[in-house]
């Protein structure tokens, strides 16, 4: 059995969750993706590269293209592709405006939007190829989706991160997000008040 490890910086109360998904991951997608892994649905590939990005601290993003008869996906880093310059010098990081501050600048839009570009692109490398093609070169026979992996293409130009959980597609992974999201939709179309759904909150029992 694969053997698991969470990151050093992992804050302690979220390590019992972190390793019971774990837990639930087929150990083989545990491992690095290998060259020649095949696959009769695309998904499954998928699936498998997410479950190990979330093991090390990263998220998975598909993208398609090739031509009719011989599609081709894309599986990259979520912090592919490079950062935009700066043109219009807007700050580096958001600082929240403080309350019944007059002085303290007004958030800008394009503030908003040059901290999301710095987060998620970083000229990360890390990208593996799925081509449905035949299992067997120039020789008729049945056709799959096979993973095709480059060692050079298999690093990150970032540290990784620690509480995988932070990432957007793997917050489906909390054994309570499904309730939690259908208590939230529940309060949204109540019309309840902030303060109204916090009461709730506090006193709904905690399984």
């Amino acid at each position: 059995m694969t053997s698991w490890r969470p990151h050093p910086n992992l804050d302690p109360t979220l390590i019992p969750a972190t390793q019971r998904i774990i837990h639930g991951i087929p150990t083989a997608h545990l491992l690095p993706p290998s060259d020649g892994e095949v696959y009769e649905v695309a998904s499954d590939c998928f699936e498998r590269l997410q479950n190990y990005a979330f093991s090390q601290g990263f998220q998975v993003v598909t993208g398609s293209c090739g031509r009719e008869g011989n599609p081709r996906k894309y599986h990259q880093c979520i912090h592919h592709g490079i950062a935009t310059k700066n043109w219009r010098k807007l700050n580096e990081h958001i600082t929240p405006r403080a309350e019944n501050d007059a002085e303290s600048p007004q958030l800008q839009s394009g503030d908003r939007q040059r901290e999301f570009t710095k987060i998620k692109a970083m000229g990360c490398r890390w990208s593996v190829s799925l081509s449905y093609k035949r299992l067997h070169r120039n020789q008729p026979g049945p056709q799959a989706w096979i993973l095709c992996v480059k060692e050079d293409r298999l690093e990150h130009s970032h540290a990784l991160q620690a509480n995988a959980l932070s990432f957007e597609a793997h917050k489906a992974r909390w054994p309570d997000y499904a309730k939690a999201q259908q208590m939230a939709l529940a309060h949204r179309f109540s019309n309840l008040t902030y303060a109204e759904s916090d009461r709730v909150l506090a006193n709904t029992p905690k399984e």
